[in-house]
């Protein structure tokens, strides 16, 4: 999936020359708002279950999932991977 700056494959996001683990991403960005797994699931539309996979990296969703995260959680796609700096306040 391509990001403004970035691809993911692989599990893996590539930015330049850095890795980022979208799973390991998405959990702390959800942690941050103090939101439970399955929170975040329903605000998605998905199972429990489908988000846990895809915080433990155990499956790859499609870009529109990754994008109805990164809205649920109040922010973009690039700033929920780390490539663009997220405001907390929002």
């Amino acid at each position: 999936m391509k990001t403004e700056h970035g691809v993911i494959c692989n599990m893996t996001m590539v930015y330049g020359n850095k890795n980022v683990d979208p799973g390991r991403r998405i959990r702390f960005c959800r942690h941050m708002r103090d939101m439970e797994c399955k929170e975040l699931s329903t605000k998605v539309g998905i199972s429990p279950s489908y988000m846990s996979a895809i915080e433990r990296n155990r499956t790859k969703a499609p870009k529109a999932t990754y994008e109805k995260i990164a809205a649920a959680l109040g922010m973009s796609v690039d700033e929920m991977f780390g490539i663009k700096p997220i405001n907390w306040n929002k």
